[in-house]
């Protein structure tokens, strides 16, 4: 399992950003909209938390800048009907303790927000992960 990728940062291409290895190996890897990762310029030496998806047609990096992230994408891969597209659709709501505020409040509507996660899927998310995200007192709003 590929867990943690540092190397360059080359290039975005259509929701992923492609980073060199010092072996001369280039990653694929998926990253929400608001990922920090995004700002790294090409040159750049980045280190990214990784899920690595392993399916009959082939394999998908799905990449974080922090493991709070990771931690939090893992957990919501684990709701049924949320696979890592969806999961990575939710991330891209926000940060990981935005993400994790709303789900401790119940607000279903804002996870449905999230691009291919209805209503169902996001009412699940909250019902099977509300007592599951470490509390905090203060969690940012999501806009």
């Amino acid at each position: 399992m590929i867990r943690f990728i540092r190397g360059e940062y080359l290039y975005y291409e259509g929701g992923a950003i492609v980073v060199e290895t010092g072996g001369g190996i280039g990653f694929r890897i998926y990253v929400s909209d608001t990922s920090s990762l995004l700002t790294a310029r090409e040159g750049d030496e980045i280190a990214v938390y990784t899920y690595l998806q392993v399916k009959e047609d082939g394999m998908s990096l799905y990449g974080f800048s922090d493991s709070e992230g990771l931690a939090l994408f893992e957990q919501l891969i684990t709701v049924k009907g949320v696979g890592p597209k969806a999961g990575l659709a939710i991330m891209s709501l926000g940060t990981p303790n935005q993400i994790k505020g709303v789900i401790a409040a119940g607000d279903a509507s804002s996870i449905a927000m999230a691009q291919g996660v209805g209503k169902k899927t996001a009412e699940r998310v909250i019902l099977e992960l509300k007592d599951k995200v470490s509390r905090s007192a203060d969690y940012p709003r999501i806009h």
